[in-house]
């Protein structure tokens, strides 16, 4: 099964390739306004961006749907007014990246 990955520009971390990992597992590095096509195992798996290992986006699972997946990620509004740097919290950290399923163009 393959998923098509795109990667919104925005504004935190532009510069930084995010992680793609499939089921925990690194499998490649998405750059801004750059979209990827990741095989994925047939049975479904979960997939999740990171940047260099300390925030990350929340776990999706990924059920093979018959037809081709496409997702995209980004930053979130909220972590753009977050002068504190609460995104390092623990509870926070895996929010700083939105992943989400989008419908086929």
């Amino acid at each position: 099964m393959n998923v098509d990955l795109y990667r919104r520009e925005g504004f935190i971390g532009r510069s930084v390739p995010l992680d793609v990992l499939v089921d925990g597992q690194r499998v490649a590095s998405v750059k801004a306004d750059q979209t990827l096509r990741i095989s994925l195992p047939d049975a479904g798996a979960t997939l999740q961006v990171s940047m260099q290992g300390t925030v990350s986006s929340p776990i999706v699972s990924i059920t093979p749907q018959g037809h081709h997946q496409r997702f995209e990620c980004g930053t979130p509004l909220w972590v753009l007014l977050d002068f504190l740097s609460l995104c390092y919290l623990p509870l926070l950290r895996q929010r700083v990246f939105y992943l989400r399923q989008v419908a086929n163009a």
